[in-house]
């Protein structure tokens, strides 16, 4: 259906806008306090505005911590509601040196305190006459995300984002490197705010550690935001050099078993224009071994496969990417840039089955050969135009987003019956392209102090076209004949306008954000070969969004949320056609899937310290209309795997998190998560439950002589399905790493999986069959990499991060 064709969309989108601009006007007043403190905090040697910077007040008394705050993007901070009394601030960051700024006394006549610019200077420890500066990643909270500061995490050199997040509460990593977010795989990726051209943890793989500024985990996200995506969103944000003259990084890495990158980040910056050159190589070798054995029931015979063999892939990925950012002014900036890559995989499975029956005890004996290849070539280009007002914060920002993709995937499973020459293949083939588009605006008009108003309006299309052949033939002698041919073609198209507007504020020490959004959505498929239109599907949703945050006196913090969100199901889901995955299981799609709708609270608290912060977060998500693959018996030794509304399931979890600088060379970090999990299936009136529990601790260690160790330990308890239990897993790595040439060069040593642990153990059943599959890696995995920065750079006049467009969010 064309996205204007519904002549009653005009009007709903004018009665968004209008109940958007009630929720405006309702809340837009302020209440005032007994007195304030404001400052800037900006880095002393490069002038840049620091962002999410510690300021703790305390009182000249009994040094009892009053309240505390985090400085904004442009590095200003407001202390409100202060009573009379005599004061001392702790500036803190950090990597950075703690700076105290003594008497301040707050009365009746001096109601208002302006710190001016406060100058933070990099921490230098002195050990045995040698300098060392440390910069640790950290993780700081703003209203509705956590910020993961990214900074010399040991474990991600050479790596990816993948890399990082493993050693993050909420998101775990199993063995295969799938990434899951409290649970679930079901995630959006953005990259500085924009779509990422993969999806999920592949998304993740595919992007550098060494690239990376920050990472926004918003498991409760506003309705500024994108609702799809159950688990929410992890937004990733590069790095951006805002020095004037040439900055750069350049990574190469490589394992023992052939896995190797390279990445470069080349910027150049002038006063008014900055020009960005990246490149990133990335080549994975990887090698594993695996069992399975499945049963299928029929009637009174158990039909018995069990399977044993090695695996292998290989995968080749290159990245070229630029862009430009243009200043005209101080009001008005343009940024530009393009991208185009290639992803090419190529997978091999060699496995030995042995089948029987029972009662008969009927036996035979083959060999499957699997050989996959996949290639995905893409392009994208965006543009962001921000225009500033006279107001500090006033300002509307453009934005556009196009993507063209091309994906081609061919695989063969040939089998050999070990006491006769007879054989047969299942051959499949298929080619894809996908275009999408987007273009938003996004308003943002600060009402006062406390207050702020913004608004958006956004419209996208994405289009797939799927041509796939998949057959499955027989070999006898000398005859050849097909079996079955599954070969077809199909059209997939969404259309989507959205709407949206959030107000913060504060009432004394509480600070609230309130959000609605509204979306309307088509989306529609054609069987191309059989001239037939499946379903056409047709939405308008309203996705409301409030967080609320409370300051206590001693630097405690308490935080709530809630927010709908929806998760539309992905295209090769709603395929009706049948196909073989492999000799013994066979897929088919599901044109009538509804939308998951996903209901998700939370209720957080953190606590911090001068060199520490504890935090405690609890979580409670449902979702109604759970899409699930379902796997169910089909024939002797075959299973069909099919997609299913299979009902609903219900998360309960808490997270807790503390870091702390135990001494100069020492800092510690502890993640735990514990979360209960309940899926209730209406296909057989069932429900299955478990109780998880993850781990992770890290220990960074710095040394004379500009060296550096870090140690982690992981325990993933594993995961459940409608059918699936996954057990669960540990992990332990070591790394080290040396400075050379005034810390231009790194050299970086990790070994991980120190004990050849990560095993994945999957057990699965339903009607009428169960599954036991048995993986491992082959481990541990050595890898070297070598990290060479390029600076050349000179102090700008006005250097200032507020300069980069926000485009986080939406």
């Amino acid at each position: 259906m064309p996205l204007f064709e519904n002549k009653y969309i005009g009007l709903k989108i004018c009665i968004s806008f209008f109940f958007i601009l009630m929720i405006h006007t309702s809340f837009a007043q302020n209440l005032g306090g007994k007195g304030q403190i404001s400052g800037k905090v900006m880095e002393a040697k490069t002038g840049q505005a620091m962002e999410y910077v510690n300021i703790a007040l305390y009182s000249e008394k009994d040094s009892s911590l009053i309240t505390g705050t985090i400085t904004d993007k442009l590095g200003n901070f407001i202390l409100k509601n202060i009573p009379y009394d005599s004061f001392y601030i702790h500036v803190n960051f950090i990597g950075y040196q703690l700076k105290e700024i003594g008497q301040l006394r707050m009365s009746g006549t001096n109601k208002n305190i302006a710190l001016g610019t406060i100058e933070l200077s990099p921490s230098a420890v002195q050990i045995d006459e040698v300098d060392v500066k440390a910069k640790a990643t950290q993780t700081v909270y703003a209203i509705d995300k956590k910020i993961i500061k990214v900074g010399s995490d040991l474990s991600s050199s050479g790596g990816n984002v993948v890399d990082i997040l493993e050693n993050q509460a909420a998101v775990q990593v199993d063995a295969e490197g799938e990434v899951s977010l409290r649970g679930s795989n079901n995630f959006t990726v953005l990259v500085n705010g924009r779509p990422s051209v993969f999806s999920g943890g592949e998304a993740l793989q595919q992007i550098p550690a060494a690239t990376v500024k920050n990472i926004e985990i918003i498991t409760n996200p506003s309705a500024k935001y994108n609702p799809e995506g159950a688990a929410g969103i992890i937004n990733v944000i590069t790095r951006k050099n805002t020095l004037v003259g040439l900055n750069g990084l350049a990574t190469v890495s490589g394992t023992h078993d052939g896995t190797n990158s390279t990445d470069l980040l080349l910027e150049y910056k002038t006063e008014k224009v900055a020009y960005h050159l990246g490149f990133n190589y990335n080549h994975l070798n990887k090698r594993s071994k695996k069992t399975n054995l499945t049963k299928t029931f029929t009637n009174d015979t158990i039909f018995t496969n069990s399977s044993v063999g090695k695996g292998n892939i290989l995968s080749d990925d290159v990245v070229f990417s630029g862009g430009m950012d243009f200043d005209f002014n101080e009001k008005n900036q343009l940024s530009w840039g393009a991208a185009m890559g290639e992803k090419y995989d190529k997978t091999f499975i060699d496995l030995d089955y042995t089948r029987w029956q029972i009662p008969s005890l009927d036996s035979s004996f083959s060999n499957s050969l699997y050989e996959k290849e996949r290639s995905k070539n893409y392009m994208y280009f965006f543009f962001d135009y921000l225009q500033k007002f006279d107001q500090e914060g006033h300002e509307i920002l453009w934005s556009g987003f196009i993507r063209q993709s091309k994906s081609s995937e061919d695989f063969t499973d040939r089998e050999y019956l070990l006491k006769s020459n007879d054989s047969s293949m299942i051959a499949d083939n298929e080619a894809s392209k996908g275009n999408y588009k987007r273009l938003k605006i996004d308003y943002t008009l600060p009402l006062s102090e406390k207050s702020t108003f913004e608004a958006g309006y956004l419209i996208r299309s994405s289009i797939e076209e799927e041509d796939y052949g998949n057959a499955y033939y027989q070999y006898s002698e000398d005859l050849t004949y097909p079996v079955f041919d599954y070969s077809n073609s199909s059209d997939y198209v969404q259309n989507n306008q959205a709407v949206y507007s959030t107000f913060s504020s504060a009432l004394k020490d509480i600070n609230f954000k309130l959000g609605v959004r509204g979306e309307y959505t088509t989306w529609s498929m054609k069987d191309i070969r059989n001239f037939e239109d499946l379903p056409t599907m047709e939405n308008f949703d309203w996705f409301p969004s409030i967080h609320l945050s409370y300051k206590f006196k001693g630097g405690h913090f308490l935080s709530g949320s809630y927010s709908k969100r929806i998760d539309r199901p992905a295209s090769n889901y709603l395929e009706p056609f049948e196909s073989y995955s492999n000799y013994y299981t066979r897929r088919i799609g599901n044109p009538k899937l509804k939308p998951e709708y996903i209901d998700s609270y939370e209720l957080n608290y953190r606590k911090n310290f001068e060199k520490s912060y504890f935090s405690l977060e609890t979580y409670f998500r449902k979702t109604r209309n759970k899409i699930e693959t379902y796997r169910s018996y089909l024939d002797a030794n075959s299973t069909l795997i099919s997609v299913h509304n299979i009902g609903q399931d219900m998360t309960f979890g808490a997270e807790a998190a503390f870091r702390s600088d135990l001494k100069d060379w020492w800092s510690v970090m502890i993640y735990t998560e514990l979360y209960h999990y309940r899926v209730e299936t209406g296909l057989n009136d069932e429900y299955r439950k478990t109780s998880i529990y993850n781990l992770f601790v890290k220990n960074n260690f710095t040394l004379p002589g500009k060296t550096y160790l870090q140690f982690d330990a992981v325990y993933n308890g594993g995961s459940i399905t409608s059918q699936r239990v996954i057990k669960p897993q540990y992990l332990l790595s070591a790394s080290a790493r040396r400075n050379f040439f005034d810390n231009k060069l790194s050299v970086t040593f990790k070994v991980k999986d120190l004990f050849n642990s990560v095993k994945l153990d999957i057990r699965s059943k339903g009607p009428g069959y169960v599954s036991n599959t048995y993986m491992v890696r082959y481990g541990p995995y050595f890898t070297l990499s070598l990290t060479y920065k390029i600076n050349k750079l000179k102090k700008s006049k006005e250097p200032d991060e507020a300069n980069e467009p926000d485009v986080n969010e939406f």
